[in-house]
């Protein structure tokens, strides 16, 4: 998975936590928004709001942290631990 992200971002730290948790591994592509990287053709065609974090799954994007962590979770999850399905339940 390519993760475009700034290192200093809480957004992106939240990412970078819950891909942990799930013992997944991020390709990290720093993204310098001083240069205007994430307005360059190649990511606003991943990303229409050009937004920091991206994530890059197998050819499908998603952006927003809080969506990020989500469909990890989701999709990448073994059990309820991170997100459970009962929202007043507590592992």
């Amino acid at each position: 998975m390519d993760f475009y992200y700034m290192p200093g971002g809480g957004g992106c730290r939240t990412v970078i936590m819950v891909a942990k948790a799930l013992g997944l591994e991020l390709n990290k592509k720093l993204l310098n928004t001083m240069e205007g990287e994430q307005l360059k053709p190649e990511f606003v065609k991943l990303n229409p709001q050009h937004t920091i974090p991206t994530l890059v799954d197998n050819g499908f994007s998603i952006w927003e942290s809080r969506a990020i962590a989500v469909y990890l979770v989701e999709k990448y999850g073994k059990d309820e631990y991170l997100l459970p399905k009962d929202p007043r339940s507590v592992p």
